[in-house]
């Protein structure tokens, strides 16, 4: 009898979602949905929720397809909730607060993916009432893993008007991908162009795995729509092609024509409603951080500990501080959730331990920086066994002040990380900030941030305890938001990742390091590709990947 290992049942899965019949909660307008998914696998009868991430919003429509796919490790032997909220925004804030909830639906990723065509229909439960509020569809693939990325340029020529004598069409072009069920995914929409009907649309930059599934065969439908302000858009005409007919079209100077299959039934000249040529297009070879461990880079870990009065005192059992002989307080478990993952990915295990916001023994001032092992030239110890016990020990040596400062901590990581980028080592940097309270240097830790980013550093800052800590999330780049300094530089990349731990019950703290820890594979691979760093050679073989050569001259800004 064969038989097969635990990781023979897991797959990788991308979903994505649409609705229908959803209300019209607008007065003056159509509705503007959005959706939230959440994600949970925790085996008890309880619920635990954690977000993975948010839909685009589609104006003024009561049918939407979302273009955003979510991902997820499908376990054949677990049981995985997803649940998803369809809210109606109604203001530029991402506070669910400041909008209406349509409704919400749940199911498994059994379900999901058990069910035919792995596609999925769910109705939606009133937030309010007991009327229809529509349903929820969901779609789910097996993904075909690759990390490369298509660069591609299209203009179109001669397409028909839609907007009668008093303007020109407004184009942007959709790319949907098929599925086995005969449906297409839609997986790429461009901004429009007003007033145009020859538009040259500006590159985009589209996941080789999000458009065709690493399948450059796979048929892909081009659609070219008139955009109207009011959601409505007028569809001009489409074509069918694959990634390797795009190259073809590129290099050959093939244009395609667009067809509106309604107007050429009804007109018995008709050719076409414009065509769509490809002026640019290349693959380009999108490195992942599996690539770069196993090229030898290593991660290294710095922990960094709040000494801070408000913390309150270490003898009370109700300070964050307290050691208790029954259980970690939460700088303890926060700790060791984060570095027992972090630690198996370095060497040596041997990672710097820092202190902030106290008073060292026999000193009258307050130290932004100082090692717990009070010995600045050997700030190391070993293992998160060796950051724990170097912060039991430290409490008796440091008197807790204030105030609550990044900066120094920050500059001091960011030495160690452009001397190992100076160095040509191969550790990538992930910094760990525990505190307590609100930042009282914001303005340096903003300039040290932006400073800091682009080295090969990552910054986690975990909330310990109850305080207001709003100001942090203006450091983590998790809105889209672009951090810059007092300057008005920009951060070269997002290496900032805030969550306060509240969230987090201790039945469930492992959750908190999968939060923290869930964008530093993104974060390292964009300084390896910002510093253009390829993964090393594995024994002396070329390093994985290159660029497929461009048929043309790339355009500017591509």
């Amino acid at each position: 009898m064969m038989t097969s290992s635990v990781n023979d049942l897991k797959s990788e899965v991308e979903f994505y979602f649409s609705a229908e019949g959803l209300p019209n909660l607008d007065t003056f307008s159509n509705t503007d949905p959005f959706a939230i998914v959440y994600f949970d696998e925790t085996q008890g009868s309880a619920r635990h929720w954690t977000e993975i991430g948010r839909t685009e919003t589609i104006d003024d429509t009561q049918k939407p397809s979302w273009t955003k796919q979510f991902k997820a490790t499908f376990q054949f032997e677990m049981m995985q909730y997803v649940r998803v909220v369809v809210v109606d925004r109604d203001s530029a804030s991402e506070d669910l607060s400041k909008h209406d909830v349509v409704g919400t639906c749940e199911f498994t990723m059994g379900q999901m993916m058990g069910a035919k065509g792995q596609s999925l229909t769910v109705k939606l439960v009133p937030a309010k009432g007991s009327k229809n509020v529509g349903s929820i569809k969901v779609r789910a693939e097996e993904i075909c893993g690759s990390a490369d990325i298509l660069q591609l340029k299209l203009s179109a020529n001669k397409l028909d008007n839609k907007d009668g004598f008093f303007g020109k069409s407004d184009p942007f072009f959709i790319f949907s991908r098929s599925r086995e069920d005969g449906t297409w995914m839609p997986v790429f929409k461009s901004p429009h162009i007003m007033n145009n009907l020859n538009p040259k649309w500006q590159p985009v930059s589209i996941p080789i795995q999000s458009l065709c599934n690493n399948d450059y065969n796979r048929p892909l439908r081009l659609e070219v729509w008139d955009w109207d302000s009011d959601g409505t858009h007028d569809f001009i005409g489409s074509c069918q092609v694959d990634v390797s007919q795009l190259m073809d079209m590129c290099k050959n100077s093939r244009p395609r024509d667009v067809i509106n299959a309604n107007k050429k039934a009804k007109k018995k000249k008709y050719v076409n409603s414009g065509t769509v040529s490809v002026d640019f297009v290349n693959v380009i070879k999108n490195h992942t951080m599996l690539e770069y461990l196993r090229g030898g880079t290593e991660i290294s870990f710095i922990a960094c500990i709040d000494y801070t009065a408000s913390n309150g005192s270490p003898q009370d059992p109700q300070s964050l501080h307290y050691m208790s002989p029954g259980g970690f307080n939460e700088y303890q478990r926060s700790i060791m959730t984060i570095g027992q993952i972090i630690q198996e990915y370095d060497y040596d295990k041997l990672f710097p331990v820092y202190g902030f916001g106290g008073m060292i023994a026999g000193t009258n001032s307050v130290n932004h920086c100082f090692p717990l092992t009070f010995d600045p030239s050997n700030p190391e110890v070993r293992g998160v066994e060796g950051i724990l016990s170097a912060y039991v020990s430290s409490m008796q040596s440091v008197r807790l002040h204030g105030p609550t400062c990044f900066a120094p901590i920050i500059n001091a990581a960011a030495s160690c990380a452009a001397q190992s980028r100076a160095e040509g080592s191969k550790k990538y940097i992930v910094m760990l900030i525990l505190t307590d309270g609100v930042i009282m240097d914001m303005e340096q830790t903003r300039d040290a941030i932006v400073s800091a980013s682009d080295l090969p550093l990552s910054i986690i800052i975990v909330g310990v305890g109850g305080a207001n800590f709003s100001a942090m999330e203006v450091l983590d780049g998790d809105d889209g938001a672009v951090l810059k300094d007092s300057r008005g530089k920009a951060a070269s990349r997002d290496i900032v990742q805030f969550v306060p731990m509240r969230k987090f019950k201790s039945s469930d703290i492992s959750l908190l390091a999968k939060e923290t820890l869930i964008e530093v594979p993104e974060q390292l691979v964009s300084y390896m590709k910002s510093a253009n760093v390829a993964p090393s050679p594995i024994n002396g073989n070329m390093a994985i990947g290159s660029s497929v050569a461009p048929p043309t001259a790339p355009p500017n800004g591509v």
